[in-house]
């Protein structure tokens, strides 16, 4: 970032940088799935025994919900925020 830039640019530039943080925090839910699955297999962890369905179903569970919730109205209002500024930065630059 170059800071003898003008200060509505320099504005812009780190709201994109922002906006590619949460981009990069959505991928990392979306991985999150697949990190679980790995700990549990790593771990010698039967799936579908008779004893562990319920624990696992009741941590998948959760886990979706919690990535709903947080892609639905976290992310999702950040991006939205961001856009907006980002829009507004650029009517000012021209």
């Amino acid at each position: 970032m170059d800071f003898s830039e003008s200060l509505t640019s320099i504005k812009m530039k780190a709201n994109q940088i922002k906006k590619y943080k949460i981009k990069l925090k959505k991928i990392g839910y979306i991985l999150m799935i697949p990190g679980v699955f790995g700990i549990f297999l790593m771990g010698g962890i039967p799936f579908f025994s008779t004893s562990s369905i319920l624990p696992v179903t009741l941590i998948l569970l959760v886990m979706l919900i919690s990535i709903f919730l947080t892609f639905r109205y976290s992310i999702g209002e950040q991006f939205r925020k961001l856009d907006g500024e980002i829009r507004e930065l650029e009517q000012l630059q021209r």
